[in-house]
């Protein structure tokens, strides 16, 4: 049996996107994560500007809001993951069937420019598929990122892109350095589970990865 809670927020997400989808409108977000716990709700949404809003209403009705505007780098380093050609093989379902008052429901609304959505939604104690796991704790480094310093360009620095290093995305994806063009300011990196290479320029591998 689907626990009220989950009822609730698949409902109002599948609301939200037919919606938009009948109107023909570009979506106004990337990705939005509602999670409801009893009576409290936080709702994190990622803006097609760039701008991240993460809005709290606690079980006693008082509501805490927080935004800030992402650096080019780190926004599109979140459209990559999002819209990425297998990033919906995410999608589903996955309710743990547990219920109680201490159990986290979610759902993540993710779309695409065509207008096109897909959902994940599951609980506190739900088994996740590697591929649903790596973009919740994506969001969650987007729900945590209010008030921390993010990395600069100036934390990887030459002598720590060496062939052979390793480099993490935020959602632990692991990519390991192929060579670094110094002249160019290029890295070429691969990632440990994938088969091509990637490059990026030394400015955009803060808005992607962890300093090394």
């Amino acid at each position: 049996m689907i626990a009220p809670g989950r009822r609730l927020l698949v409902a109002a997400a599948l609301a939200a996107c037919v919606s938009a989808a009948a109107r023909g409108a570009a979506p106004t977000y990337l990705v939005e994560w509602v999670s409801r716990t009893g009576e409290a709700m936080q709702r994190v949404t990622l803006f097609s500007d760039g701008v991240l809003v993460r809005k709290s209403r606690a079980a006693d009705g008082k509501i805490e809001m927080k935004k800030r505007k992402l650096a080019a780098s780190e926004y599109d380093s979140y459209v990559a993951l999002f819209r990425a050609p297998d990033a919906a093989g995410a999608a589903g379902v996955f309710e743990s069937g547990m219920s109680g008052e201490g159990v986290v429901h979610s759902v993540i609304t993710v779309t695409n420019p065509g207008g096109d959505i897909w959902t994940l939604a599951f609980d506190s104690f739900a088994a996740l598929t590697p591929e649903a796991d790596r973009l919740r704790r994506a969001l969650e480094d987007l729900r945590d990122s209010f008030g921390k310093l993010r990395a600069s360009s100036g934390d990887f620095p030459p002598e720590k892109l060496v062939a052979g290093a390793i480099l993490r995305k935020r959602d632990g994806t692991e990519f390991r350095i192929l060579r670094f063009d110094e002249h160019a300011g290029v890295v070429e990196v691969r990632g440990l589970n994938e088969p091509y290479s990637q490059f990026f320029k030394i400015e955009s591998l803060a808005g992607t990865f962890l300093p090394p």
